[in-house]
């Protein structure tokens, strides 16, 4: 399966049943891949600036966003 952000997919991090993808200008997008082949959204958080990049540890996401830095983003499934 695949799924079509709305920005340019700069990194990624998968836990669980969740990808969640560093999406450059529309920030943090996460996507469901219960079902791998049919990849649905379950959410996002704009950021700041460019998200390029996102890890993923005990319900935080950890976004490099370009201009602004680190942006820590509470979310509400992980591990």
């Amino acid at each position: 399966g695949n799924y079509d952000t709305p920005g340019y997919a700069q990194g990624v991090a998968v836990v669980g049943s969740y990808a969640y993808v560093a999406d450059n200008d529309t920030g943090l997008q996460i996507i469901d891949i219960t079902d791998p082949a049919h990849p649905e959204s379950a959410g996002s958080y704009n950021t700041s600036s460019f998200a390029n990049a996102v890890a993923v540890s005990r319900g935080y996401a950890f976004v490099a966003d370009f201009e602004s830095g680190l942006q820590i983003i509470r979310i509400p499934y992980g591990e």
